[in-house]
């Protein structure tokens, strides 16, 4: 390699290093702030290969996410991702607690 290409090939390595570091992993799509138009709040974060999801109240949880749902790491109520309207559906408990659609707080 000669030194008069050396600039040209570090330039070319530097344009591409963004591109390549910008590929997500999965449940990006999940990861923020969360709000119902009731007003309960969910925030997601990620936690390791986890995702850590605190709920209105202070509940927080460690979940898995698998093919657009979270899924609590010991069992329980999942909460699915709606990519076509960026926002996460918790289904209800009959008689308990009612479905909510959390909408991505920007």
């Amino acid at each position: 390699m000669t030194t008069a290409t050396r600039p040209a090939i570090t330039i070319a390595l530097a344009a591409l290093l963004p591109l390549l570091c910008s590929c997500s992993r999965p449940g990006q799509e999940v990861l923020g702030h969360w709000k119902t138009a009731q007003g309960m709040i969910l925030d997601v974060e990620r936690n390791g290969d986890n995702f850590l999801v605190t709920f209105s109240g202070g509940n927080r949880t460690t979940m898995v996410y698998r093919e657009g749902v979270l899924t609590p790491a010991g069992g329980g109520e999942s909460i699915t991702y709606l990519p076509g309207k960026d926002a996460l559906l918790r289904p209800g408990l009959p008689g308990l607690v009612p479905e909510a659609q959390y909408q991505r707080v920007r």
